[in-house]
């Protein structure tokens, strides 16, 4: 049988359609004998080398293209960058965190508070001697309103004649106003000189005025309902022939005849009303009181932002909804001393004051004026939230647009009366990247920034292009101690607790430079600002013997008890997003834990550790305020204000601090108001309801060179000025602020 040939005719060897040599030739022949496809791969030989020489620039382009696309890529984000910090005339301010709601009755700090300080304004402002001077107001007068009580009719008719009078004696009261009601007469003085009183007192003849017996009343609690439930039902009501309801708490009363039974049937009153705590001084003889009052006139030249004018019904608007009962941003505890506001033009308002303060100027500058035309009576929260999304103020700036990261653009007002700021716009702009925060300073496309302490280190070692600006340190971080709880009840507890506290160390290593140890109760530079004597100074042997006196026991184990033999143990709470804060919680506890005291720090979100005080449920915590300027401390400390829920959070009742706290309202000479004011410290540094740490103010970083100040003096005309920051601190020059171009960088 023949043997069977393998040939490559009947066996061919199959190649793919498409076989590539090299990069560039293709060979598409369908099949290919086993000789045929020896011949290519010899004529293929010669060109081995060129096909290694393309695979190996092959690999080398495979492998350095991820390194060229990441460095153009870093290129490319450099001069993305670069072109955000594109050279522009507005003001580059950066923040690392948004702005807030710009509402002005809530205590905000930093950038929100300054925008809002710039589209929000008030009747009066501080000049850079910390005085008050009128703002929107254009000016005010006092008036001292005298109510006294003639004996008859034929008296009182008398009386009026002599007001009526031409006489120089009359003249000289400066009588401005009077008229005759039944027996009563009341006249208006200018001023408030206390002499003049007594001058118009004396225009009548001893037996023309009514014999009246004075009495005060005052108690814990609002007066004037529990006291006309008492009118009402008094068998000797008609012997009280005047009421004058001095402030909220307490009331004079003018009686007639045998007062024993009036003076019987009061006491047995309140004596079934312990809880009102009341206090019944028999005065003197008396049939007069006075009071205050107040005429305000506006400017003619001023109007809101949307081009309305601003009118007294504005500011009787913003005081009616903001003092009402409900009012979800209460002021009523400001204006204590007001009986009513009236409009008596379309530029000024006259005020009737129920009792006379020296202060009264200090309230009306808290109160934000508000655009009644923009706004109704009794809006609801949602209402008010949606208002200060977009504000209408009376400011230099106004409100352009919120920006999609967060940031806030900001416009000058053109129709503002001390003229529109030089700077167009400012715009705040959010920036969370620390590098493109750093290369917009170098590159000079920034002008203000707050930088963190990284950013610190780095703007140090470069002054040449950056400077530092410290506001006036304002913001007081402190301990309240909650006085309702048995633990600090004892003054001698808080103040051993003051005494194991090495608070210069403490505030020093939880804060650098940032923080100093408070310095008084009072805004730093005002003539009341005083560190007291009696501040504790860290003493541990001095703690202990405190706690000792107070009763308390030392164990074995160095840890105190309670005099009922509980452990010493406190729980201190504090914002869980302030760094400062926590790093001050850490510090505290480590040092009452050496005295032999055991606390629990408890970090709460914000709305969580305000959450703690309707209800006054904590023991201790970290907060912080912003000082006022003015001297009226009566809603901090003053006992009318202690329960849950009130200003005076932390629950101190002192008839001392009390009276002070009245003496300072009442006080006109300036030298004496320093001298009460110097008192009150001394009295709470004694007591010590809180442990005050540390205040701060703003720290911001601004390119050298690239800003002025430019602002109008009282005359109109615009100055320029070195960029400074006066007594009152950011708030009277930051809206003058100019930027200036910067010089050409390198790129």
């Amino acid at each position: 049988m023949p043997q069977a040939k393998c040939t490559a005719e009947a066996h061919p060897r199959r190649l793919p359609t498409q076989f590539r040599l090299g990069f560039n030739q293709e060979i598409t022949t369908e099949t290919y004998s086993t000789e045929g496809f020896e011949q290519i791969l010899k004529k293929s030989r010669n060109r081995l080398p060129c096909l290694v020489s393309k695979i190996l620039w092959f690999r080398v382009v495979l492998l350095t293209t991820p390194f060229a696309l990441v460095a153009a890529g870093l290129w490319l984000s450099v001069k993305a960058r670069q072109f955000r910090f594109s050279r522009s005339a507005d003001m580059i301010y950066v923040v690392q965190s948004p702005p807030g709601e710009f509402n002005p009755f809530v205590p905000n700090t930093g950038v929100t508070r300054e925008i809002t300080d710039m589209i929000f304004e008030r009747l009066f402002r501080r000049d850079d001697d910390l005085k008050l001077r009128a703002h929107l107001a254009e000016s005010w007068s006092e008036h001292q309103r005298i109510t006294l009580r003639m004996k008859d009719e034929e008296s009182a008719i008398a009386g009026a004649e002599i007001l009526k009078s031409e006489e120089e004696n009359v003249k000289s009261v400066g009588i401005l106003e009077a008229k005759r009601e039944g027996l009563i007469l009341r006249a208006w003085l200018n001023g408030h000189d206390r002499s003049k009183v007594d001058e118009f007192l004396a225009l009548f003849k001893p037996e023309q005025k009514a014999e009246l017996l004075k009495v005060r009343l005052r108690i814990r609690d609002s007066i004037d309902q529990s006291l006309g439930l008492f009118l009402e039902n008094a068998v000797e009501r008609n012997q009280v022939q005047m009421l004058h309801y001095r402030n909220d708490q307490e009331a004079d009363l003018f009686l007639e005849g045998d007062t024993d039974l009036f003076l019987k049937e009061i006491r047995l009153y309140y004596e079934s009303n312990r809880d009102l705590e009341p206090e019944i001084v028999i005065l003197d003889q008396s049939s007069f009181y006075t009071e205050m009052d107040m005429s305000l006139k506006l400017r003619d030249d001023l109007h809101w932002q949307d081009g309305e004018p601003i009118t007294a019904k504005d500011v009787i608007f913003s005081y009616n909804e903001l003092t009402r009962p409900g009012s979800i941003y209460p002021l009523k505890d400001d204006f204590w001393f007001v009986d009513s506001v009236e409009e008596v033009g379309a530029l000024e308002i006259r005020i009737e004051c129920a009792a006379s303060s020296a202060v009264m100027l200090e309230s009306w500058e808290k109160l934000p004026i508000l655009p009644a035309h923009r706004l109704t009576r009794n809006m609801t929260d949602e209402a008010w939230r949606e208002f200060f999304k977009k504000p209408i103020g009376s400011g230099p700036y106004a409100m352009l647009e919120r920006r999609d990261d967060g940031g806030v653009i900001l416009a000058a007002h053109t129709g503002y009366f001390r003229g529109a700021p030089k700077q167009e716009r400012i715009i705040y702009r959010m920036m969370h990247d620390r590098e493109e925060r750093l290369l917009g300073m170098r590159l000079g496309r920034i002008d203000i920034m707050e930088p963190d302490p990284r950013e610190q280190l780095w703007m140090e070692r470069h002054q040449d292009q950056i400077r530092f600006i410290d506001d006036v340190p304002r913001y007081q971080t402190f301990v309240a101690w909650n006085l309702r709880r048995d633990l600090f009840v004892d003054p001698k507890v808080r103040r051993a607790l003051a005494l194991a506290v090495d608070t210069e160390t403490i505030v020093r290593e939880c804060s650098g430079d940032e923080a100093k140890p408070c310095r008084g109760l009072y805004f730093p530079g005002s003539p009341y600002a005083k560190k007291s004597p009696n501040t504790p100074g860290f003493n541990l042997e001095e703690a202990k013997k405190k706690l000792a006196d107070a009763g308390w026991k030392s164990g074995p184990d160095n840890q105190w008890k309670l005099p009922d033999g509980k452990p010493a143990t406190f729980s201190i709470g504090y914002d869980a997003g302030n760094l400062l804060n926590e790093k001050l919680a850490v510090e505290l506890a480590r040092a009452w834990s050496k005295l032999g005291v055991d606390v629990d720090i408890q970090p709460l979100p914000w709305p969580e550790l305000l959450g703690l005080f309707p209800e006054a449920n904590f023991d201790a915590v970290i907060l912080g305020w912003e000082l006022e300027v003015g001297r009226n401390q009566r809603s901090v400390w003053h006992s009318r204000f202690a329960a849950p829920g009130s200003s005076n959070f932390c629950g101190l009742r002192s008839s001392e601090v009390d009276s002070l706290l009245e003496q300072i309202l009442l006080e006109t000479d300036p030298e004496k108001a320093v001298e009460l004011t110097g008192k009150l410290q001394d009295k709470i540094a004694e007591l010590q309801p809180a442990l005050f740490l540390c205040e701060t103010g703003r720290h911001l970083a601004i390119r050298r060179g690239g800003l002025v100040q430019v602002r109008p003096r009282i005359d109109g005309e615009m100055t320029a000025e070195n960029l400074m920051i006066g007594r009152t601190g950011f708030s009277a020059v930051r809206p003058w602020w100019v930027r200036k171009e910067p010089a050409p960088q390198k790129e």
